[in-house]
């Protein structure tokens, strides 16, 4: 996401002009990352959940590298990277995020 358009919407919860936001975690996390006082709710009735694919398509190509790259993208250490740059939790169990991505994306506990 460019860092323009992420610091124009952090100015505009940080005057006011935006008060409420619906948007994943990682954007509240990236806006916090950069100084914005800003904070996540999650309400009782539920919340959106964002989902994420890849895909090699029939007719791709090189599949071999199409694979090779999916599966480079799996590596523990480019989840880590992944989740500390783009403030998404990794998508693999053996890759820890790291204290501040976890500590801004995990949900409230008790959970709503």
């Amino acid at each position: 996401m460019p860092r323009q358009f992420l610091l124009l919407c952090g100015a505009a919860f940080t005057s006011g002009e935006i008060v409420l936001f619906i948007m994943a975690m990682a954007r509240v996390a990236m806006w916090q990352n950069l100084g914005v006082e800003i904070a996540a709710a999650f309400p009782r009735e539920g919340c959106i959940i964002y989902v994420s694919g890849m895909v090699v398509p029939r007719t791709a190509p090189n599949k071999e590298n199409a694979f090779r790259y999916l599966n480079a993208m799996l590596e523990p250490a480019a989840q880590t990277g992944f989740a500390a740059t783009m403030s998404y939790l990794p998508s693999v169990d053996n890759a820890p995020p790291g204290k501040p991505v976890e500590r801004q994306l995990m949900p409230p506990d008790p959970k709503p």
